[in-house]
């Protein structure tokens, strides 16, 4: 599933890690990868540059560091 882009022609893609919720953050477990538009596939894990496993705590992280002024890391 896309769930964002960077404004340069790259996607921000979301998979399932499993079928199974974590009873411990009580939601599915999913893993962000980073993949040309132009160029998607149907293995992004594969094709794609890992960029987390936890989109709601990079998002917030990304947010904290555009409150700070800080550089968003990639």
């Amino acid at each position: 599933m896309l769930v964002g882009d960077d404004s340069g022609g790259a996607g921000y893609l979301m998979r399932t890690t499993g079928p199974a919720p974590s009873p411990a953050l009580g939601r599915i477990g999913a893993e962000v990868f980073r993949l040309d538009l132009g160029a998607l596939s149907p293995d992004v894990g594969t094709d794609g540059d890992y960029v987390t496993d936890d989109l709601c705590g990079w998002l917030a992280i990304r947010q904290a560091r555009q409150v700070t002024g800080r550089p968003t890391p990639r």
